[in-house]
């Protein structure tokens, strides 16, 4: 159970909280009390695989992974933005694989012109309190501004994985806002299995996480966050 990813161990989570939910429509005594007692089986199921995610082998300290162009002066720059409970260094990267994708990036001559990679890093914990997705967005933007990528390169482009393409949404709506001349600098940005819709497994681990990234992602019918989101990112396209 140590190696399941949170993906995974939500599954698995929201899977006991169907059975516990059949088991609840199919007893007709003591309603009240086996009501409580699914959900204190499903809050506890959900813990102990959440916890697990957090024991899962992971580099102790999630920091920037920062790869120069090996073919020259780069004017374009990839950044890739992790999804909730990722890591820089090791979410773009196949296990026991040498290389990760940012790296294969910046060395492949078929590119067709000079590239410098980028993979930054937020604080993601399954139980812990972290920051939610308007506060790492506002973050990122500052931090990309101190690395210079905006006074450096004429091009940049985004792949983001999960949650990181809310982020990376969010920090582009504020850039269009506050600055439009860095903002058309911004070429493109790939949303690989970016919940814009929410997720069903984001909103069953709210219910015994701290982590408010988790609330942010819960299904847009009932998230005022996601709804504005979209109507703001419709407007920009």
């Amino acid at each position: 159970i140590s190696h399941l990813t949170f993906e995974n161990a939500a599954m698995l989570a929201l899977h006991a909280a169907r059975v516990s939910k059949r088991w609840h429509n199919l007893t007709v005594f003591g309603e009240d009390v086996i009501d409580q007692l699914s959900r204190i089986s499903c809050y506890g199921v959900l813990l102990i695989l959440l916890a697990s995610c957090s024991r899962t082998p992971a580099p102790s300290i999630n920091k920037d992974i920062v790869i120069p162009s090996v073919h020259g002066d780069a004017k374009t720059v990839i950044i890739f933005v992790h999804g909730i409970l990722g890591n820089a260094a090791t979410s773009f990267t196949a296990d026991n694989s040498q290389q990760g994708w940012p790296q294969m990036l910046a060395a492949d001559p078929a590119v067709g012109a000079p590239v410098d990679v980028i993979s930054v890093a937020y604080q993601s914990d399954p139980l812990k309190r972290s920051s939610n997705i308007n506060e790492i967005a506002t973050r990122l933007q500052f931090h990309l501004k101190s690395l210079g990528v905006f006074e450096r390169f004429t091009k940049i482009i985004f792949i983001t994985h999960s949650m990181g393409g809310l982020v990376t949404r969010r920090m582009l709506l504020q850039l269009s806002r506050d600055d439009p001349g860095l903002y058309a600098k911004v070429a493109g940005i790939f949303f690989l299995a970016t919940p814009a819709g929410g997720s069903d497994h984001a909103a069953l681990a709210a219910w015994v996480s701290s982590n408010p990234q988790f609330d942010n992602m819960a299904p847009e019918d009932v998230n005022v966050f996601l709804q504005s989101e979209e109507d703001d990112w419709g407007s920009e396209l």
